[in-house]
């Protein structure tokens, strides 16, 4: 997955670099640093053109992605911008994995597209969903183990971007989307993120692709995530979302009903673009 000559794979820069580098961003007067999601990726597309350098692509919730450090690394790195008080910041997804799922009725059976093909359009919920298989050598290739049961996803193809109800059931490019209506996605989610809180004594989350998943999710995430950094003494965990929309009344909504700290502020974003 590195290839510095593309812009669209990695090119280098880990947990080392970013801890030789700390006495700088203290001296820019930097308080809290944001960093990448930290978490193991599927290191290159499922058609080779890109790699996972952005961090979206998660098949391993419990380990720091190897292109990035161990988990050793990141704790140290954590200690050492706390003692120059800083934060740090987590940036989570919880809307998707990586794309491992394939579905019978527009893949071959070794995962890959037919000739011609590439995605898997959009099936409404007025119709029964795509049938789900996982290509031999991936069976188990997702951490925690529940992530590779397709049960806990929609299985319904490619979001169209519509603002429709694939917002929430469409695979985000490709990406399998969870069932983040259910109970044990939920819990399961908020398992994983208070083991970071406890081991890792970070700060906060920015949460990846907020309209994507369901309101009742974060009512329970993030209510549960504050009471568990409370619990282990950090009293002003701060949590807030990436929901890209321009409009007042939808943003409000992920603060007001969605329990979240705060949101990204988009509407001033686009207005500046505009």
């Amino acid at each position: 997955g590195l290839d510095a000559s593309s812009e669209d794979f990695f090119h280098g820069g880990d947990l080392a670099g970013l801890m030789e580098k700390l006495p700088y961003i203290e001296e820019l007067g930097v308080t809290s640093i944001w960093i990448t999601p930290i978490f193991k990726n599927e290191p290159v597309s499922v058609d080779g053109q890109s790699g996972a350098y952005h961090g979206y692509w998660i098949n391993d919730f419990y380990q720091v992605d190897p292109h990035l450090g161990t988990n050793k690394e990141l704790k140290k790195f954590i200690k050492e911008a706390h003692k120059r008080d800083m934060k740090v910041f987590f940036d989570i997804v919880t809307n998707h994995t990586a794309d491992v799922i394939r579905y019978e009725e527009c893949h071959n059976p070794d995962g890959s597209f037919p000739e011609g093909q590439y995605g898997c359009p959009y099936i409404d919920k007025s119709q029964p969903a795509y049938t789900p298989f996982i290509p031999e050598g991936k069976e188990n290739v997702k951490n925690p183990e529940w992530l590779n049961d397709p049960s806990y996803y929609h299985n319904r193809g490619d979001s169209p971007f519509d603002g429709g109800e694939a917002q929430l059931h469409g695979d985000f490019y490709g990406l399998d989307d969870l069932a983040t209506q259910d109970p044990f996605v939920i819990q399961g989610m908020i398992d994983i993120f208070e083991f970071w809180v406890s081991e890792f004594r970070i700060d906060g989350f920015r949460l990846d692709t907020v309209k994507d998943v369901h309101i009742e999710f974060w009512q329970e995430f993030a209510p549960a995530m504050r009471e568990h950094a409370e619990s282990e003494g950090i009293d002003d965990f701060f949590i807030f979302g990436e929901a890209f929309d321009s409009r007042q009344s939808l943003l409000s909504r992920y603060t007001r009903e969605g329990e979240l700290d705060s949101v990204l502020d988009f509407d001033l974003n686009l207005a500046i673009v505009d």
